[in-house]
């Protein structure tokens, strides 16, 4: 039976190392890029101040309740 094997060290498995390093990278690459539950927070609190702001300026700043949450996720902490 034949194995692959590296003279230089001496192991049996040489992509061990690549695979792990891989596993890796793509873990973290992950974790990285969740969004957290204070970004989501504050990513509400400024879509709710700007469409505050567009319902206060008549449309002339701020932006549209282009989400359609305004009523649901704005409104019950003011």
């Amino acid at each position: 039976m034949a194995h692959c094997y590296n003279r230089r060290s001496g192991d049996k498995h040489p992509n061990r190392v690549l695979i792990i390093a891989m596993a890796l990278i793509m873990c973290m690459t992950v974790l990285f890029s969740m969004e957290t539950e204070r970004d989501f927070e504050a990513e509400l609190a400024y879509y709710c101040d700007m469409v505050d702001t567009f319902k206060e300026s008549n449309g002339e700043y701020g932006w549209p309740d282009y989400k359609g949450t305004y009523e649901r996720d704005c409104k019950k902490g003011h």
